[in-house]
């Protein structure tokens, strides 16, 4: 059965889709098999205005691009890649944050302006060098009071202090990596779906992501963040206790709830994984959670948390008669009380933490793995098991203990000899035949 199209320009047709698939474009494959399809993304509840007006500008962008005349914009690519990722379930938060920092820089530029020549440093290089040098320099936005020249907060009309927005510091070389990653990866999408051509497709430069972020807490250091704890709300005590005896994420801590599947109190065991099932369409990245046994100080710790719980809530992080959604502000606040002011000072660190201390007490690599989540035993060991102070002494020592049995065993040294004598024992045997 052959759909009426709503709308049509040329062999482009705006249909109905079937359940669940709203509205869609379909065109003729050219080979007398039947027809193409692209889905719009637009449900079939949105008023036929709003379709008919994103059909018309998904037809201009595609016939742009095969028309030799009309070229895309890096903007116009890119947004198509995100709302193709968006419709395919994969998180796009991400790819807005990295196109809001690239988008001043390559948003008016066409895809083959990226490998223009232009001297940086010297050196001829391209845009995405350009972009990395300008970008490293920017340094990190951060909200602060605005202060007058004694230092102290100006207050506004509505009485409440002036807040202003700083750069800071310099941008990391994995942010860079990432944002130019990200670009690179929009470009073969867009080869791959027939926006660009392969010989259209620009090289994009990307730096390396540099040396890996050290969040592992020396054992001073948690000393002083669980003394900083005990000033801190049950339910912020609560979420470093699961951490620290499970290295769970952040997001999985905080979706646990008191259902058995979740929290076992007679298996003594934590399932971190999501009770729902995902979407038949939900194509996108979830990574891995554990199941991990229950130390006794977490068993206690819980069996507290269960009696003062809230029947309605359900959530073993609850505050206020609420589940809590993210708890990055009490995290940092600990960290805060307790002295430590370095960067990447969060929850995340309890996780690195964990890890890199299991591998130093000679914990097995696989047994780490499994408590992180991980599918492959790579990223555990080169991104979360980090230096701990004294734990390849014994690999270090290994030389200074046989050298200390070489040194025992060895014959007396004999004298050196003249040069008379040395060079004697060089002659050849004919040499020696002559002075004989």
């Amino acid at each position: 059965m052959v759909r009426r199209p709503a709308a049509q320009i040329g062999d482009y047709r705006l249909v109905r889709g079937g359940v669940g698939n709203g509205w869609q474009v379909k065109w003729p494959r050219g080979t007398g098999r039947g027809d193409r399809s692209y889905n719009l993304g637009v449900p079939l509840s949105e008023s036929f205005a709003k379709a008919e007006a994103k059909f018309n500008a998904w037809v201009r962008a595609r016939e742009a691009a095969l028309n030799q005349d009309q070229k895309w914009t890096i903007e116009e690519l890119i947004k198509l890649y995100i709302e193709d990722r968006r419709i395919e379930w994969k998180r796009v938060e991400k790819m807005r944050f990295y196109w809001k920092a690239l988008k001043p820089f390559f948003g008016h530029l066409q895809p083959k302006d990226v490998e223009t020549e232009m001297e940086i440093e010297g050196e001829k290089r391209t845009s995405a060098h350009a972009y990395a040098v300008e970008r490293q320099k920017q340094g990190k936005i951060v909200r602060r009071k605005k202060l007058d020249k004694d230092k102290k907060p100006i207050i506004g009309a509505d009485g409440k202090p002036i807040i202003e927005e700083v750069r800071v510091g310099t941008i990391a070389r994995a942010t860079i990596n990432s944002e130019l990653s990200f670009l690179s990866t929009a470009f073969e999408w867009a080869v791959k779906k027939k926006h660009l051509k392969e010989e259209d497709k620009p090289f994009v430069w990307v730096p390396t992501p540099g040396r890996g972020r050290k969040t592992a807490l020396t054992e001073h250091e948690m000393a002083l963040v669980l003394a900083a704890l005990a000033e801190a709300p049950f339910y912020i005590r609560l979420f470093f206790a699961i951490a620290l005896n499970t290295a769970a994420r952040s997001e999985a801590i905080c979706e646990l709830s008191w259902d058995e599947r979740h929290v076992d109190f007679k298996r003594r065991i934590i399932r971190f994984d999501r009770l729902e099932e995902r979407s038949i369409l939900d194509t996108g990245h979830e990574k891995g959670r554990a199941i991990v046994d229950m130390t006794d100080a977490l068993h206690d710790m819980l069996k507290d948390a269960y009696e003062w719980r809230t029947v309605k809530v359900n959530r073993v992080i609850e505050w206020n008669k609420k589940p809590v959604k993210k708890v990055k502000r009490g995290v940092k606040s600990v960290f805060v009380r307790a002295g430590i002011t370095r960067l990447y000072m969060g929850a995340h660190a309890l996780r690195h933490t964990l890890a890199s201390w299991a591998a130093a007490n000679k914990v097995p690599t696989h047994q780490i793995q499994r408590l992180l989540g991980h599918k492959e035993t790579k990223t555990t060991e080169t991104v979360y098991i980090e230096h701990v102070d004294g734990a390849l002494l014994e690999a270090a020592n290994i030389v200074n203990g046989r050298m200390k049995l070489v040194d025992a065993s060895r014959p007396e040294i004999r004298p050196k000899a003249s040069r008379q004598v040395y060079e004697k024992q060089r002659m050849s045997a004919a040499q020696k035949k002559r002075f004989r």
